[in-house]
């Protein structure tokens, strides 16, 4: 759904770029460094905050709808402290057997600086993780990483266009912005 973000609130949406010349994939140490301090940078500004209170919502998928009785431990848990939020049914192609997937939501609360939280941005990056989107406890703003960067939806447009004067090496060349 995140990926959704940019279409339906476009006014306010910026992606930035996590890594120089928009590679998609960290290959060293020094790559998961400046991954980690390009996402580290825009959630402080974003939040105002050096260590700031995140609301973060994960997405996991199965083939059934979960039960609070017996609610499969893989699904979105992989941040800590995740509690299952809320479930619903959507159409899938392949590589399901079923004709309906549930997306599964979780949610948890962390701060910036925990180090579960950096592993988490590190998944995404390496696309071992399903869906992120990151929050203000409010919602005032979201922010979805993604391999290869993330996409931001900013309070309003003069903070998206001050995100953008403060990082324009981190933006595509791209008319779309993509």
């Amino acid at each position: 759904m995140g990926y959704d973000l940019k279409h339906s609130l476009a006014a306010t949406w910026v992606r930035f770029h996590s890594l120089p010349e928009s590679r998609r994939y960290p290959q060293d140490a020094d790559d998961c460094a400046e991954v980690l301090r390009r996402h580290v940078t825009v959630l402080k500004e974003l939040s105002g905050e050096d260590d700031p209170v995140l609301t973060v919502v994960t997405l996991a998928f199965s083939e059934s709808f979960p039960t609070l009785d017996d609610p499969d431990p893989t699904l979105g848990q992989f941040t800590p402290g995740a509690s299952y939020w809320r479930s619903f049914p959507t159409d899938v192609s392949e590589p399901w057997d079923s004709d309906v997937v549930w997306f599964n939501l979780f949610v948890s609360q962390t701060r910036l600086t925990d180090d579960k939280f950096a592993g988490v941005l590190m998944r995404v990056a390496v696309d071992d993780a399903d869906p992120v989107i990151v929050a203000a406890p409010d919602a005032v703003w979201l922010y979805h990483p993604y391999d290869g960067g993330a996409d931001v939806i900013a309070p309003d447009t003069s903070t998206r266009d001050a995100l953008r004067a403060a990082h324009p090496n981190w933006l595509s060349r791209l008319p779309s912005g993509l």
